[in-house]
């Protein structure tokens, strides 16, 4: 039985919709490219992650998201160090706003998810956190095994999306859904860090970092 430590969860960087909401009129979500600025993020995230973890192996499950992609490589960049693997999951991709493509009807609907609930709301043909939720409990079977395999890196690393994020906190910890909102979600290019507690054996999630950026 592998011996892990901690379980660490970042957010992407900023990408290049943060000064241009009008890229999602053009290019898939998907395909949205991290910004400069998000580039720097993760990468002195993985300098904190770096110095948080020593010399300890860790492995990486990250979105398909292109942005998700370029995070884990200025990810690895600030830690110095390659992973022991770095494996894409599906399951860990962005909120699904379905056929939704201009970004004024995009913005309207957020409005109403924010009135109804982002929990239980639903975008067209897209998902609602309630589907993240469902998809992150199956992806926390693949995480279970690979805890339960002997030589497995001591730290879990997982790139991700806000909401993802969200969802992961909420199922790990059995959250009532009244509790959403009070779920501490990382800025872009932060992280939250999942660690043993040696008493119990079991994860809690630790006080933001002091040297996270």
């Amino acid at each position: 039985m592998a011996t892990i430590r901690r379980i660490i969860l970042v957010r992407c960087g900023s990408s290049l919709a943060a000064n241009n909401i009008a890229i999602y009129n053009t290019t898939p979500n998907h395909k949205i490219g991290l910004s400069t600025p998000g580039a720097n993020q993760v990468k002195n995230a993985g300098t904190a992650l770096g110095k948080l973890m020593g010399e300890e192996k860790y492995g990486i499950f990250h979105s398909p998201y292109l942005r998700a992609e370029q995070s884990v490589s200025k990810l690895i960049e600030g830690i110095r160090r390659d992973p022991a693997f770095n494996h894409e999951d599906p399951r860990l991709r962005g909120q699904s706003y379905g056929g939704v493509v201009n970004q004024d009807e995009r913005i309207r609907l957020r409005a109403i998810r924010d009135f109804e609930g982002a929990f239980y709301f639903q975008f067209p043909q897209g998902e609602s956190l309630a589907d993240l939720y469902d998809r992150v409990t199956a992806f926390m079977d693949t995480l279970h095994r690979r805890l339960a395999k002997d030589g497995s890196p001591t730290n879990l690393v997982v790139v991700t999306h806000a909401r993802v994020i969200q969802a992961f906190l909420m199922r790990w910890s059995h959250s009532k859904v009244s509790e959403l909102n009070l779920r501490d979600v990382p800025d872009y290019g932060q992280y939250r860090v999942m660690q043993v507690e040696p008493n119990s054996g079991r994860f809690i999630v630790r006080p933001q970092d002091p040297e996270q950026p």
